[in-house]
């Protein structure tokens, strides 16, 4: 069975104990609630996101074929005008 000593540590260590335990239950529940806040703002960015990149979506679908079929027309027409002109400085 534990005993005390002859200086009275057994009795200091108690009191270190009961300090130690109401010291760390705040920074406890304190750190719990911050975890939680953040964690609702986290979620809440997530959201965000989740509501651009839908937008995001949506815009590159509807924009990039056309701009796709655009881009070939345009390279198609290019390359009609340069066989063109080659053909003209083939005939002078």
């Amino acid at each position: 069975m534990l005993s005390a000593s002859q200086d009275g540590s057994f009795g200091q260590d108690r009191e270190i104990s009961r300090i130690l335990r109401v010291v760390t239950l705040p920074d406890v529940m304190s750190f719990s609630l911050s975890a939680t806040i953040l964690s609702f703002s986290a979620h809440r960015a997530m959201q965000k996101l989740e509501v651009t990149t839908n937008k995001l979506a949506k815009f590159i679908e509807e924009e990039v074929p056309g701009t796709l079929s655009s881009l070939k027309l345009s390279f198609l027409e290019i390359n009609d005008l340069t066989s063109q002109l080659t053909n003209l400085r083939k005939i002078q």
